[in-house]
């Protein structure tokens, strides 16, 4: 199924990005991101909490693990694209 989602977003660098969704596929769809320095291997954790609940009918278990698998695919995406950019400086 595609998604789309329109999100609302607070930010309070360095330490936490909120956002929740207003629009688009989903019913619900809210979001933190915990950021913390981490001196032992000198970068950053991140940490992410939220709730994803799609406003169409899922496939018990074989649907959650699909949101699950989509999520993680975003993640790895966006980590890479901030080493990405990372590497430019």
């Amino acid at each position: 199924f595609p998604m789309e989602v329109e999100l609302d977003v607070l930010e309070s660098p360095p330490h936490w990005v909120v956002s929740r969704a207003v629009g688009g596929t989903l019913r619900q769809m809210d979001g933190r991101y915990d950021l913390k320095a981490d001196a032992a291997r000198g970068g950053v954790m991140l940490t992410y909490t939220g709730l994803i609940e799609p406003a169409f009918d899922l496939p018990p278990l074989v649907g959650t693990a699909a949101l699950r698998h989509m999520a993680e695919e975003q993640f790895r995406a966006m980590v890479a694209e901030i080493e990405r950019r990372a590497g430019r400086r």
